[in-house]
């Protein structure tokens, strides 16, 4: 079983956020407004208990983090669980030439671009407010030099809000998106709420370096100083300061050979496809 968010260990949450009742059974659900010790969140949970016991289980989480916290579940604790991130497809997404793409999409050449791309751009969840707190930082210094890039619905909320000058794209059908990686200078993402998020690993295997938050999966894609900048979470000046340091002070250069290569090492498909296979042998091997 692939687990791409909460659901398989939860009574019902996709995402639990800060609570942590699933590690004893969930009821008392904070999110129910008809919350009690037998609440809905308790009884689906003892259904999943039922089911899972009729069956040798292996769950395979797209992070370290979540496969962390499944192991704290009654419900998944007594199978096997391990970590698989999802895969990408890395000739689709890989770096071009940052010149001709600007000048495809209409962006500058003397400004530093900034990306910030999400289905839906507008989400408290993704952490807009972390994000315009961080550019006015931002402004304070560098009002000239930058210019920000707004990929997916909703993003002319965020432009509007913007110290900088900006452009929103609207929403970016997927074979379009490697060509607006590969135009920014650096890939931002304040989500508040992560796994593994494909965006991040999209814009690391076009070579543009990211920012984000100590949440998640992001730290175990991230790796701090090396490839990019992971913040301390919900800490706007230190997300404001890794976009200083990846686009001002950091070897860009390394910073992008070094994107591209943990990607090609740790996410490409047939890496990817070859764990599976792995795993899978060793459950008809028992």
């Amino acid at each position: 079983w692939t687990m791409h968010d909460m659901w398989p260990f939860t009574g019902i949450c996709h995402h639990a956020r800060d609570c942590r009742r699933y590690e004893a059974g969930c009821g008392d659900c904070p999110y129910l407004q008809c919350r009690g010790r037998q609440d809905v969140s308790h009884r689906v949970f003892r259904r999943k208990t039922k089911a899972y016991a009729s069956g040798d289980l292996a769950f395979a989480a797209c992070s370290q983090w979540l496969a962390a916290l499944a192991g704290k579940s009654p419900l998944t604790r007594g199978h096997t669980v391990l970590s698989i991130p999802n895969p990408i497809d890395t000739a689709a997404y890989s770096p071009e030439n940052k010149a001709e793409i600007r000048q495809q999409w209409g962006l500058p050449h003397d400004k530093k671009i900034v990306l910030f791309a999400a289905v839906k751009t507008s989400d408290k969840r993704k952490g807009t407010d972390y994000l315009l707190e961080a550019s006015r930082l931002l402004a304070q210094e560098y009002k000239e030099q930058l210019f920000f890039l707004i990929a997916g619905n909703d993003g002319g909320e965020i432009e509007r809000q913007l110290p900088f000058p900006a452009k929103s794209t609207g929403f970016v059908p997927p074979h379009q998106m490697p060509g607006i990686y590969n135009a920014a200078d650096v890939f931002i993402t304040p989500s508040l709420q992560e796994n593994l998020p494909n965006t991040l690993m999209e814009s690391m295997a076009c070579g543009t370096p990211c920012v984000g938050f100590r949440i998640g999966g992001i730290p175990e894609m991230i790796d701090h100083r090396q490839n990019g900048y992971v913040a301390d979470y919900r800490n706007a000046a230190d997300f404001a300061e890794g976009i200083r340091w990846v686009l001002f002070e950091a070897d860009y250069a390394q910073l992008q050979q070094n994107a591209r290569r943990k990607v090609l090492k740790e996410y490409d498909r047939p890496v990817v496809a070859q764990t599976y296979i792995s795993l899978y042998q060793q459950l008809l091997d028992k």
